[in-house]
């Protein structure tokens, strides 16, 4: 057979003659990528003059005058794998749902091809290929979901027809394990995509720098979401917590807050014991810090650093909206919640506004519960361990006794869980003491805008100087008494 194959510059599009009769399938097959015939005659078969049907055309031609089986010619995207693609709207989204037991499982990837009819073709295409028959149903998405589009893009979730590499999970042996030891996929790859496309959506507004520290870590999530076993996942992701540490300090203050933010329901989701244990850390409060101190390891900084305001609040809902949402249940009935559950709340500056749960429910849970919720969070509860204040950057530091008055204070143990925290190493806090006093001994220091609108001669100004460093030295001697008194009592 002859197959004449010609670009008709009048209509712009290209055309396909065959001197006889085809048959059926690879009619059916013409239709399905979106060519057409002329009325009553099969032999004449046009398309807009399209880059994968032009391709497909002339691969065409070869494959029938070689007498080769043309449905092995591979149909491919008709652009380039790039951002400016996306840009410019050049593909198109597959949506691919596979069907393991009785759970539906979806997965996103990016097609760079515009037209929906060849992009079907190369999505079926790889999904059976990859999936065989557990391939529940495809659907192409249209080419205005830029968002989503640069997310699969990013996380290199790409279907390359030729290569046919885009990254699947393989089930070949998923019935054979045991599903007692298998963690229920639905679930645990949700919350790895979860937080991978809000890393994703985050990236763009980053420097290039806080861009590779991402990337890496949403590399790593790729990753993890294929392990299976929940123990092996549950060490992969402390391994990744631990990546996630080593580049803390590179990255600026409102990047850690996201980055824990989208991390922590993939944390729950992993913690089978709810023990909440703690880790010494240092809170960064934008001109100062707080370091050296206890803190829930299940924990978030935006929390750790003991107040969220209304500009806080927006951080937590555009990030992750079902972050900590709490239903009419859980409102009237406050004990069902956890220790870091109430830990978190209690930090809201006005919870009963910005979270619907009222003020004094919370204040109650403390005062009939403090001491028990101290110790489930992994705080101590000795009256004489010493806390450190937040809002004071001469790190002042109180036995937990000074800080709770009385046995009849009202407050007294939600007070102390929204202003202080656990000094962390004892001994490294008498040096950040020392070196403190070091400090305020060789530069005087004071508030300048204290003493703005007074006139002072010099000697009243340095002696007002002298004055307040003075008392600044003093309390900071207090505190390394405070922490020296309680090594001291420490048996060995």
């Amino acid at each position: 057979m002859n197959v004449q194959v010609t670009h008709n510059t009048a209509k712009n599009g290209i055309e396909i003659l065959f001197s006889n009769p085809i048959d059926k399938e690879l009619i059916d097959f013409l239709q399905k990528l979106g060519f057409k015939h002329l009325f009553y005659n099969t032999l004449k078969w046009y398309a807009d003059y399209h880059p994968a049907y032009v391709n497909f055309a002339y691969d065409l031609q070869k494959a029938i005058e070689n007498d080769t089986d043309w449905k092995l010619i591979d149909i491919n995207p008709s652009f380039q794998i790039s951002f400016t693609n996306i840009e410019n709207l050049k593909f198109c989204i597959a949506e691919i749902n596979i069907k393991v037991g009785q759970q539906i499982i979806l997965h996103n990837y990016i097609i760079f091809e515009n037209y929906k009819r060849v992009a079907n073709v190369i999505a079926e295409r790889f999904a059976y290929g990859n999936f065989g028959n557990i391939v529940e149903s495809i659907t192409i998405l249209p080419r205005n979901y830029k968002h989503r589009a640069k997310v699969l893009y990013y996380r290199k979730r790409i279907i390359h027809a030729k290569e046919n590499a885009a990254q699947s999970i393989k089930f070949e042996n998923f019935n054979s394990l045991h599903e007692r030891e298998i963690l229920k996929l639905h679930k645990h790859i949700h919350f790895f995509n979860v937080a991978i496309d809000k890393l994703v959506l985050f990236i763009e507004y980053k420097d290039e720098a806080t861009k590779e520290i991402i990337k890496l870590l949403v590399d790593e999530l790729e990753r993890g979401k294929h392990i299976i076993y929940k123990d092996q996942l549950q060490a992969y992701f402390s391994k990744l917590t631990r990546l996630y540490f080593n580049c803390y300090k590179k990255l600026d203050m409102e990047t850690r807050d996201i980055i824990e933010i989208i991390f922590h329901p993939l944390k729950e989701f992993l913690d089978t014991s709810k023990e909440f244990k703690t880790i010494i850390t240092t809170l960064e409060y934008g001109d100062y810090s707080i370091p050296n101190v206890l803190v829930p390891s299940f924990g978030i900084d935006i929390f750790n650093r003991g107040y969220v305001g209304p500009q806080d609040l927006y951080a937590l809902k555009d990030f992750y909206p079902n972050f900590f949402l709490f239903d009419s249940k859980k409102v009237d009935n406050i004990e069902v919640l956890n220790a870091l559950e109430i830990y978190q709340i209690s930090q809201f500056e006005e919870p009963s506004r910005q979270i619907k749960v009222p003020d004094f429910k919370i204040a109650d849970q403390w005062e009939n519960y403090g001491l028990l919720l101290l110790e489930q969070l992994g705080f101590p509860t000795d009256l004489e361990y010493p806390y450190v204040y937040l809002y004071d950057v001469n790190y002042q530091i109180s036995t937990l006794k000074d800080i709770l008055p009385d046995e009849y204070s009202f407050n007294k143990y939600h007070t102390v869980i929204q202003n202080y925290r656990p000094l962390g190493d004892l001994q490294k806090g008498i040096e950040i003491i020392n070196e403190l006093i070091e400090y305020r001994s060789e530069n005087f220091y004071t508030e300048k805008h204290n003493f703005k609108s007074v006139s002072f001669s010099e000697h009243d100004y340095n002696e007002i100087k002298s004055s307040y460093t003075t008392k600044i030295i003093k309390k900071l001697g207090n505190s390394k008494s405070i922490i020296e008194s309680y090594i001291e009592k420490i048996p060995f």
